[in-house]
């Protein structure tokens, strides 16, 4: 049942590159990335849980004492699927029930930039990659997609120095495999190392 309290999670709407009223200090530069859910009912079908929603990443522009905001959803491989049938079809990884028994990765936990891109993150599954105007360009290579035969990465990865440190975990019966990766910021592995 979609409890009473989850109606005040709506649909988002995309922005192009808009730039906001008013005025910041001329001391504040840089860009300030956000991600969550951002897609909550589709289809008629609205998810189970505000975490289940498709990702959407929001970006605001500090420059010369003035803001520009932009925002789009990101189109994950899943979420391209399901658009292109017409009805839900992955289960979401807080409830959402399924058609098929794949977990999606709603790409809508965590973003970082880095190496001239944008890293959107989901714990059940790969990072995508977004072009500066936070266009999907696909998923991050050497990740496998696909949960739970390709790599669950954690979401909340770490800059340390020049190098992007992440890790992924995979599971036996009997086992759990942790492998941390470090990157550089052209995206290609520096180090790894499994434990």
């Amino acid at each position: 049942m979609f409890a009473t309290w989850t109606k005040s999670f709506r649909n988002v709407a995309e922005v192009p590159p808009t730039r906001l009223e008013g005025r910041v200090p001329k001391t504040i530069s840089g860009r300030l990335l956000r991600c969550g859910p951002g897609v909550f009912n589709e289809f008629g079908s609205p998810v189970a849980h505000p975490f289940d929603g498709d990702g959407f990443v929001a970006s605001y522009q500090f420059e010369d004492g003035e803001v520009t905001y932009q925002a789009r959803v990101v189109e994950t491989a899943h979420r391209t699927e399901e658009r292109r049938l017409g009805h839900r079809a992955f289960s979401g990884a807080f409830g959402t029930a399924p058609l098929l028994r794949a977990i999606k990765n709603a790409a809508n936990t965590n973003v970082v930039a880095w190496g001239g891109c944008v890293l959107v993150f989901h714990e059940a599954g790969v990072p995508h990659v977004l072009d500066e105007d936070l266009r999907t360009l696909g998923t991050l290579a050497p990740f496998r997609p696909g949960f739970p035969m390709g790599d669950a990465v954690c979401a909340h990865p770490k800059v340390c120095g020049n190098r992007l440190v992440l890790f992924t975990l995979s599971y036996t019966l009997q086992t759990t495999l942790v492998t941390f990766y470090e990157l550089h910021e052209d995206l290609t592995v520096a180090h790894k190392v499994s434990s």
